[in-house]
């Protein structure tokens, strides 16, 4: 691959150009690998229009709870009736569910929250169970990952369900469920042993859409997502991609930093199909499909 990139610093020499790309600031606020976090908040919310009721999806993958949660929060208006995602992760989700063989085991528990929805999680848990709790469990409002439309809490069907902890053992078709996520762009956001880095405890009822190949290069890693972006910001270039390779097709993954710009404009030599994601902190990763 060969790349000129242009900024403020000037040009790195490249051979032919056949496609060129631009970056604007805005970039860095959208896309599937924006990290939200106590320290990152959110900067933009999710289009109503990017959004689709789980519960309105396909039932017999993933149906509606029928029977009841516990820590039913007092204040949220409908939190179980409606359960939203962002489109790619939704489509995904029933695919993984469909491939584990896993319908009719799983529920789903939360999905997309407002800001006014997260205030009211916030504080109900505060009243029911103590700050602490609260803190390693939930996200203050501006800060949940919720709030993407990117992450859901699911539980192991049952007649009750705590919708603050979900139960979700990982066994039978969930284990299939855990080992599959990766190949469908979805990674346990909350691990075991990472909580000095995420701020928050195990929850393994909690899965993050990525998108493929970076769920498959985190888990691999065993790297959580502020790991991730900070590998690809010290570690990658339009001259030094991070490549995966899989099935024949090699992927480019590559961060372009922000830092001080309002735009950035990258040339390759090869016309690639594309994807992009900011990171909700300097800068926008870029991802390139090429075939073998």
């Amino acid at each position: 691959m060969n790349a000129t990139l242009k900024s403020r610093s000037g040009f790195f020499p490249a051979r032919t150009i056949y496609e060129h790309l631009s970056f604007c600031s805005e970039d860095i606020t959208r896309g599937s690998l924006i990290l939200v976090n106590q320290h990152h908040p959110m900067q933009t919310s999710p289009a109503a229009c990017d959004l689709v009721d789980l519960n309105n999806q396909q039932r017999d993958l993933l149906s509606p709870h029928p029977g009841k949660f516990e820590n039913q929060l007092s204040h949220l208006e409908h939190p179980i009736e409606e359960i939203y995602l962002q489109k790619q992760a939704a489509t995904m989700l029933f695919s993984l569910i469909k491939k584990a063989h896993a319908g009719g085991a799983i529920t789903a528990v939360s999905g997309y929250r407002s800001q006014a929805q997260q205030i009211s999680i916030w504080e109900d848990t505060i009243s029911r169970e103590g700050t602490d709790f609260a803190e390693k469990y939930v996200a203050r409002p501006g800060c949940s990952e919720h709030q993407t439309g990117l992450a859901i809490d699911l539980a192991k069907t049952a007649p009750s369900i705590d919708y603050i902890c979900p139960a979700f053992p990982r066994e039978g078709v969930i284990a299939s469920f855990c080992n599959l996520a990766p190949q469908f762009g979805f990674v346990l956001r909350y691990p075991s042993g990472k909580e000095a880095i995420t701020q928050i405890g195990y929850e393994p009822w909690h899965f993050r859409y990525v998108g493929f190949p970076h769920s498959v290069i985190m888990t691999n890693r065993q790297m959580v997502l502020e790991e991730y972006l900070e590998m690809l910001e010290a570690e990658t270039s339009p001259l030094k991609p991070l490549t995966y390779t899989q099935d024949g097709a090699r992927i480019d993954i590559i961060y372009l930093s922000m830092k001080n710009r309002q735009k950035i404009e990258v040339d390759f030599s090869d016309v690639l199909p594309h994807t992009l994601s900011g990171t909700n902190k300097s800068g926008i990763v870029l991802t390139r499909f090429r075939r073998s």
